[in-house]
């Protein structure tokens, strides 16, 4: 705070930005914010709402679902939610990893891809596939993951 008066840089928010926000709240454009709508009296070091961190609840992230069905990952069999597509199934093994992972979760990335075979056949039928893109199948063998995918207590 420099004689009162609050500067942009103490505040981090740019005249642009702030009127893009004031435009949107008056539904209208050209708006010119006042001083009091473009910056905040809270001091720097209190979190705003934007840097608190949301509680996850898995059972709000997923499809509806009626079952758990076996998968096996690496090797390891676990339980996950039918209906559902496998990077959320993979959130619901490991919830803090997979949603604070680097994922777009719309299949541009490729960094969700795993490599799979049905059961019942060997690795060297392997198919690769977007985990966001891709609903679980039960009895499914997963033999690889990218390497953003940690899942703890499997490869993590």
């Amino acid at each position: 705070m420099t004689n009162g008066k609050f500067t942009h840089l103490q505040y981090g928010h740019s005249l642009a930005i702030s009127r893009r926000r004031c435009e949107v709240a008056n539904q209208r454009f050209g708006v010119i914010p006042q001083a009091e709508q473009l910056y905040s009296r809270r001091p720097m070091n209190e979190p705003s709402l934007d840097q608190t961190p949301l509680a996850l609840d898995a059972s709000e992230l997923l499809d509806p679902y009626e079952k758990l069905i076996t998968i096996q990952i690496l090797g390891k069999e676990v339980q996950v939610p039918e209906k559902n597509r496998l990077l959320r199934c993979f959130q619901y093994l490991s919830i803090n990893s997979i949603s604070y992972g680097d994922f777009c979760w719309n299949g541009e990335c490729t960094n969700c891809q795993i490599w799979y075979h049905d059961s019942g056949q060997t690795s060297a039928s392997d198919k690769p596939i977007l985990s966001c893109r891709s609903e679980v199948i039960e009895d499914m063998v997963i033999t690889k993951l990218s390497p953003f995918i940690k899942l703890e207590g499997i490869n993590k």
